[in-house]
């Protein structure tokens, strides 16, 4: 391993305000990060070469009606990450009992949407945005 390589713990993506490429930061929990910009048109063939290196069954999708209001599903854990732009990265572990298989499912929070989170769970009772 070169010492300019970083061993991400996360990924962000975002999108051009073209929407012709794609910006993708790989980021380490002690905030060095390294970005690659792509034009859209080679996503396809970095996707096949990624998926190659993939053991079989990794990268299942999630079904979003597993996550539907009214769904039973199963919190196993949660991690959060402060990231270097003063957001947090809320890491929830979820059960998807109709699925039979956990997944993680990460949040970027701003400053502001912790501070509301913190106080609707003082109230006991909120609905936020």
């Amino acid at each position: 391993m070169n010492d300019n390589d970083i061993r991400p713990t996360e990924t962000e993506t975002m999108s051009s305000p073209d929407g012709k490429s794609l910006r993708i930061v790989f980021r380490q929990d002690d905030g060095k990060e390294a970005a690659i910009h792509m034009a859209r048109v080679h996503l396809p063939q970095l996707i096949t070469v990624l998926q190659r290196e993939m053991p079989p069954g990794q990268a299942t999708p999630i079904d979003r009606r597993s996550l539907q209001i009214g769904v039973n599903f199963s919190l196993q854990g949660y991690e959060v990450r402060q990231r270097p732009n003063g957001h947090k990265c809320l890491v929830l572990m979820v059960d998807l009992l109709d699925q039979g298989r956990v997944v993680s499912i990460p949040l970027d929070l701003s400053p502001q949407d912790v501070e509301t989170i913190i106080k609707m769970l003082r109230l006991g009772s909120a609905k936020g945005n």
